[in-house]
């Protein structure tokens, strides 16, 4: 299967609630994030890209944050997330990409806006499920 590198600008209690529930499951922190898109991806289609819903994600304090694009890796390397967040890396199927990647174009966001959205919206799903072994 293809994968595709998504780096994420957010929030660290944001990589904690996912890295804990991660633990929980025993699964990566990856395979969590592209569980709540999963859930998540076909609520994102519906939504008008003037809802308030759109609106609400787009008031992130990383949305005015100016990222360095560049073709040379060293330069990107050297762009540090602002303070108060981190920066965390997750894999995803390249299927899930393009598609997440398509909404966020047609609605204007990044893809940290939608994956704290898709955490959010599906975190309680995520929360419910019984840890990978069965124990508590």
């Amino acid at each position: 299967m293809d994968k595709v590198r998504v780096d994420v600008i957010g929030d660290p209690g944001f990589f904690a609630e996912v890295s804990d529930e991660a633990a929980r499951l025993d699964r990566s922190n990856s395979w969590i994030l592209q569980r709540c898109l999963h859930l998540s991806l076909p609520v994102l289609a519906e939504l008008a890209p003037d809802s308030a819903e759109v609106a609400a994600m787009k008031l992130s304090p990383l949305r005015n944050l100016a990222m360095a694009e560049s073709s040379d890796p060293a330069i990107a390397e050297l762009a540090s997330p602002p303070k108060g967040t981190a920066k965390r890396m997750f894999f995803m199927p390249r299927a899930m990409y393009e598609a997440f990647d398509r909404e966020a174009d047609r609605l204007k966001l990044s893809a940290d806006e939608i994956l704290m959205w898709a955490w959010k919206r599906a975190g309680d799903e995520i929360r419910a499920l019984p840890p990978q072994d069965g124990d508590e």
